[in-house]
């Protein structure tokens, strides 16, 4: 008896679980953006350069600065229909590394590196990037 209620109870958990739909996605980040500096996956270059150090951009998705969030459940675009969530893409990454690179002087970062960060919330919409690499001036 004890058998049939463990397998009964195993058949009823299993049914419930909500299996997720497939995703596909399939991203191109233009690094050639910003004609006036040089941006690279590689390590090495040909050319003559000054390493300045390593560089990190970050990232995430979140409500609009100063507004605030009534409903921590809804979803969308919009919170209760006034609050605007904005959603992070790489190419955001990519220009907070640019602006943050010629704030320091740079005019060019190497061996860049770009992670998806995943969501730290329950809703799932505040994913971000993180970008990094090493600043140079040529």
């Amino acid at each position: 008896m004890k058998r049939i209620f463990s397998v009964f109870a195993t058949i009823l958990f299993v049914s419930c679980v909500t299996i997720p739909e497939v995703q596909r996605n399939a991203s191109f980040v233009d690094f050639t953006k910003y004609p006036d500096f040089y941006m690279s996956q590689a390590p090495t270059v040909d050319f003559k350069f000054m390493p300045l150090g390593t560089i990190t951009a970050f990232v995430r998705c979140g409500r609009e600065q100063g507004k605030k969030t009534r409903n921590k459940y809804s979803t969308g675009s919009y919170l209760d229909g006034t609050i605007k969530i904005v959603r992070m893409q790489p190419e955001d990454a990519i220009d907070e590394l640019y602006r943050k690179s010629k704030e320091i002087g740079a005019n060019g970062v190497l061996n860049i590196k770009l992670e998806f960060l995943p969501s730290n919330s329950e809703m799932g919409i505040n994913n971000g990037w993180i970008i990094s690499g090493m600043a140079i001036k040529r």
